[in-house]
């Protein structure tokens, strides 16, 4: 079995799998980071970030979808170092909206 260690197009898979984007309440400067922008991206912007837990099977590139705030989200992996690693999705959207 060959194992992915980079982006390869020609080898991605769009997962099935959802997981739920847990809401960080630590530092989160030590995980790899996604950026998700909802909204328009005029004005000020507010950040919210997310742990996630990349699907077990997920390869860098492959897509798998992520639920934050009730909204479903399709993902990239990124470069990871493992399969099943901690990572952060970063969740900006217009600052009218940071009450909701």
């Amino acid at each position: 079995m060959k194992v992915r260690t980079k982006i390869e197009d020609d080898q991605v898979v769009h997962l099935a799998d959802t997981v739920i984007g847990e809401l960080a309440t630590c530092s989160t400067k030590d995980f790899l980071h996604i950026l998700i922008h909802e909204g328009d991206k005029r004005g000020p912007q507010c950040r919210k970030y997310y742990f996630v837990q990349v699907p077990s099977k997920a390869m860098p590139g492959d897509t798998f979808y992520v639920i934050i705030e009730e909204v479903k989200f399709k993902v990239t992996c990124p470069e990871i170092t493992k399969p099943g690693q901690r990572i952060v999705v970063t969740m900006e959207r217009p600052a009218k909206f940071d009450h909701e």
